[in-house]
């Protein structure tokens, strides 16, 4: 059979899983690169409320230390390097799980959730934690969707006034 070639794109930041596995891996883009990338976007888009929670430091070396061990030739899975984000009512060892609630604040797992641990496993970056309705809407009955006192409310990138509440798009 024929084998496709993959091109890098000039935003690397618009490249799915796969795609950044299969970069990652033919060397057309490191994993350190590519965190960058979603790092700056994050931090440019910070009125979007997306996350709660933003592991430069962490996701940094996570994915230097990725690109160290593709470099010895050394391949953890088929992530291997691809920065993810977790929604934050899952645990992340490490990082605040707050779900979106003061109330929890101050909590911080010191192990990972199955999910996460198998996507770590298989060479995943662990970004951050992505924002949420808070308890992940299992309380909020009065709250829009995507609102949580925490990140405060999360915003459509390509339409800000627009969000989702209780079912129905609305403005606001």
């Amino acid at each position: 059979g024929c084998a496709s070639t993959l091109q890098r794109p000039a935003d690397v930041t618009q490249l799915s899983v796969v795609d950044a596995a299969q970069l990652i891996r033919e060397r057309k883009v490191t994993s350190a690169e590519l965190t960058q990338a979603y790092l700056a976007r994050a931090e440019a888009n910070r009125d979007l409320n997306a996350y709660i929670t933003l592991d430069r430091a962490g996701a940094l070396a996570a994915a230097r230390t990725a690109d160290a061990e593709l470099a010895a030739g050394r391949v953890w899975g088929a992530l291997h390097g691809v920065p993810l984000v977790v929604k934050d009512n899952t645990h992340v060892a490490g990082l605040p799980n707050s779900a979106g609630t003061p109330a929890l604040r101050g909590f911080v797992p010191r192990v990972n959730a199955p999910t996460v641990q198998r996507l770590v496993d298989a060479g995943a970056v662990i970004l951050g934690k992505t924002n949420l309705t808070e308890f992940a809407n299992i309380l909020a009955v009065n709250m829009p969707s995507g609102y949580s006192s925490l990140g405060g409310q999360v915003r459509n990138p390509y339409a800000p006034d627009l969000t989702l509440a209780r079912g129905f798009l609305s403005l606001q």
